[in-house]
């Protein structure tokens, strides 16, 4: 794995790995010594609280250093903050066109 990675860096600038997620196996911990960042991506209203924990730990104990939080799948026109209709009611839509919105 070593020779692996100091190979790419020897002819590229940034080198993307995309392992299976951290607690499933051992993927993310063999590549962990030659990541420079970790991008932990977790989908909104789907991953499970208890997968944030065992990310948390694994940044406590030094394991994943430099480790970024990601969150996807996200609805923008809800909750509060970034977004239009603050302080304004607005229209409600007809079920159809929730549905067929692009």
């Amino acid at each position: 794995m070593d020779a692996l990675f100091n190979e790419l860096k020897s002819h590229y600038d940034y080198i993307i790995v995309d392992t299976a997620p951290v607690s499933l196996v051992t993927d993310t911990m063999l590549v962990a010594k030659h990541a420079d960042c970790f991008i932990y991506v977790a989908r909104a209203n789907f991953l499970e609280k208890r997968m944030l924990d065992i990310a948390n730990t694994l940044y406590k104990e030094g394991k994943l250093p430099n480790m970024c939080m990601l969150l996807n799948d996200t609805d923008s026109t809800k909750g509060y903050g970034y977004g239009y209709g603050y302080g304004h009611s607005l229209k409600q839509e007809p079920w159809y066109k929730k549905v067929f919105k692009m």
